[in-house]
């Protein structure tokens, strides 16, 4: 896809317009709606934790193909903004996720880590041999990455240690033991705990001590990948070729989590989440929508050497029928960490929550893979 002017009008295929009421009108729309319908993404209802919380590893889960680790901070002090750790073992099979340049040895056994900050002057992505090259507890207590990265512990509390040329975290994690169910279904769990963090980030000899409340995220699929050894031709893909995923900081302990996807060019599976101090976690809005205003003039590549077109600026509205929710715009003003599933990178943002005017910093993933 060609780089894009930033002052692109939004009618141009390269900008993205989706409506989560969109899905539901039209015989082209069918696919858009059944895949998600099927992976679970159209179920809200509030669930509790796994019994017992354990969250464990495509090695031991037999029916898992991909399996997803993340901790995600949205509002770090600068000049670091945001915290990213994606961590996908295996493949999903999606087009919006997978980069199949990083496939070492078999595509589930194949493990990419995209690890670093706005600041991070560091190669923030690697991929290894799950077999060969990590240490994957089948409870998942510990997650170790070569020499680049260790995740440790048990719920409710949890441990990340890394260190890269000139950048190093050490945090502590206490889960609050609030949950956002993204989906789940007997194919397809995604879920977000959240937790209270507490540590230290070094960058270029100089340490920060850093606290406050961050994502520890889960995810485990069936995939075609528990049969095939070998990627998935592009074309014949799970047709999942847009997807962004964001984080916004509202101060006081609240956030919330806004989910995008795209299928065949249509609009998939759209939802948002708030989370409060008082009032816990629960699906905002029936009615969630997406738009890229402009995109950036330069493309990012990835490890496959694919151009992608970026947001500059974009804009969410959430709606309870008439009844407007929240309605943001944001503005990208960080550089561009690559994960293998897209790109990561923070931004500010300005807006309304239920008619109060908000303003602060979120993290976005970033991911637009649909066929030129």
């Amino acid at each position: 896809m060609a780089n894009q002017d930033r002052h692109t009008p939004a009618t141009d295929l390269a900008l993205i317009d989706y409506d989560s009421a969109s899905s539901r009108h039209g015989i082209a729309s069918l696919m858009p709606t059944i895949i998600p319908g099927l992976l679970g993404a159209n179920s809200y209802e509030p669930r509790a934790l796994p019994d017992p919380p354990v969250f464990p590893t495509a090695t031991s889960l037999w029916r898992a193909g991909v399996v997803h680790y993340g901790i995600m901070i949205p509002d770090l002090p600068a000049p670091h903004h945001f915290l990213a750790t994606m961590i996908v073992i295996g493949r999903a099979g999606f087009r919006a996720w997978d980069d199949d340049t990083t496939i070492k040895t078999t595509a589930r056994d194949s493990v990419t880590l995209s690890h670093g900050t706005a600041a991070t002057s560091h190669d923030p992505f690697s991929f290894y041999s799950a077999r060969a090259e990590c240490e994957l507890a089948k409870d998942g207590s510990l997650l170790r990455f070569g020499e680049d990265l260790t995740v440790s512990g048990l719920y409710p509390t949890y441990r990340l240690q890394s260190r890269r040329p000139g950048f190093a975290v050490d945090i502590e994690l206490a889960a609050t033991g609030e949950i956002a169910w993204f989906i789940k279904s007997p194919v397809y769990d995604h879920l977000a705990l959240f937790a209270q963090y507490r540590g230290t980030i070094e960058h270029d000899g100089q340490s920060s001590e850093v606290s406050g409340l961050c994502t520890y995220e889960y995810a485990a699929a069936i995939t075609p990948h528990l049969l095939l050894r070998r990627a998935i031709p592009g074309r014949f893909k799970i047709p999942f070729d847009f997807f962004t995923y964001q984080i916004i900081d509202l101060g006081s302990g609240s956030r919330v989590l806004l989910v995008g996807t795209g299928v065949n060019r249509q609009a998939g599976w759209l939802s948002a989440y708030l989370r409060t101090e008082d009032g816990g976690v629960h699906r905002i809005g029936t009615q969630v929508h997406f738009q890229v205003l402009t995109t950036q003039p330069e493309a990012q590549f990835g490890n496959d050497a694919k151009p992608m077109t970026m947001p500059e600026t974009f804009r969410w509205v959430v709606r309870d029928q008439d009844n407007t929710r929240l309605e943001l715009t944001g503005t990208v003003d960080t550089h561009w960490l690559y994960a293998g599933m897209g790109h990561i990178s923070g931004y500010s943002y300005t807006g309304r929550l239920d008619h109060e005017p908000i303003r602060g910093r979120g993290y976005l993933e970033y991911s637009d893979r649909r066929a030129p």
